[in-house]
């Protein structure tokens, strides 16, 4: 009977502490994963609102706010399923932990600068657009940089996803 107990407690202690803050790679992606979808909640509701969609509405900020459900959600939810699961599945931990951690750095890294620099760059084509007198190729100029940032964001993005694939 002790021996069925301990058996049945090391059956769900396993999971624990995979799952464990620190620990685990995995719960760091399903972490950030449910952070991004609860803070895209926040600011579609923010967003939602006369005065900041007037000025946020058919800009960059609609990509930031896709980007930061889609990839910032799902994406990472879906990568912290598969550094749970595959292991478990396969019999076998991944082959290196620096990979898995630079996946997940390189990835954090690319997700925040590619939001931030498109949430910024809508602001200020939002607030150019609502100003009558700035002609469109002006508003490319003032968006330039800041899409230079999320063009290297997206590099990140792709160094860290052939890490998952390395």
């Amino acid at each position: 009977m002790r021996a069925a107990f301990v058996s049945l407690r090391d059956g769900f202690s396993e999971p624990a502490r995979a799952l464990r803050p620190g620990s685990s790679t995995a719960l760091k992606f399903i972490s950030f994963g449910v952070f991004a979808y609860l803070l895209g909640g926040l600011v579609d509701a923010v967003t939602a609102i006369r005065g900041v969609a007037k000025i946020t509405q058919f800009t960059y900020f609609d990509e930031a706010q896709q980007q930061l459900a889609l990839y910032g959600a799902v994406s990472m939810l879906f990568f912290g399923a598969i550094y749970y699961f595959v292991p478990r599945v396969a019999g076998r931990a991944w082959a290196s932990v620096a990979l898995v951690q630079g996946h997940y750095l390189l990835v954090l890294l690319g997700l925040a600068l590619l939001i931030g620099s498109l949430a910024r760059a809508g602001l200020i084509q939002g607030h150019d657009l609502n100003d009558a007198k700035v002609p469109f190729t002006e508003i490319a100029l003032h968006t330039k940089s800041t899409l230079l940032v999320a063009t290297a964001a997206q590099g990140l993005l792709l160094l860290g996803n052939l890490l998952l694939r390395a």
